[in-house]
């Protein structure tokens, strides 16, 4: 990657996908040169708990033999890991945008459905008891004939709630 910024893209989308595959009570470590830890630290702030930021100093190596005086700044002798956890907090942390653009698509999708069911029921006077009575499933109705958390019934089920429409 040529620029820092491009390599913090990288990551963000990297973390991103970290965000969803973690348990929730799953923990990272991330390993970071010390340039950049800072603007990390922060990017991970945005969708986890930062528990620690670690300094592993590193007491020998190559910049031991390093000419002092030729260098423009000092030689980095540690290595920073950043330790978190699952975001906690009241908000909701940052998304790509991936779940929200899938959930608008399935609305915008399932409209006609979602309105086909709402009116059917509307059109026949069914009772939410009369769908549980017919179909076994009392908590299925505000699923099957609303928009939010809509749900398509499954075979059995829709051919319950045609039942209905022949009484």
């Amino acid at each position: 990657m040529e620029r820092d910024e491009d390599y913090l893209r990288w990551l963000d989308m990297r973390l991103a996908q970290f965000w969803r595959v973690l348990k929730p009570a799953g923990s990272l470590y991330l390993f970071s040169g010390h340039r950049l830890a800072a603007d990390i630290e922060i990017m991970m702030r945005e969708r986890f708990n930062v528990l620690n930021h670690i300094i592993w100093a590193k007491p020998s190596g190559r910049w031991n033999g390093c000419n002092k005086e030729s260098l423009r700044s000092y030689f980095p002798a540690t290595e920073r890991i950043l330790f978190a956890e699952h975001y906690q907090g009241p908000y909701k942390p940052k998304s790509d945008g991936y779940a929200e653009k899938g959930s608008e698509l399935k609305q915008h999708v399932m409209t006609p459905l979602i309105s086909y069911f709402r009116d059917a029921r509307e059109a026949l006077g069914i009772t939410s008891k009369q769908i549980a009575d017919a179909t076994g499933k009392k908590n299925m109705v505000s699923h099957w004939f609303s928009g939010s958390q809509w749900q398509l019934p499954n075979e059995s089920d829709y051919r319950n709630l045609q039942s209905l429409s022949r009484r």
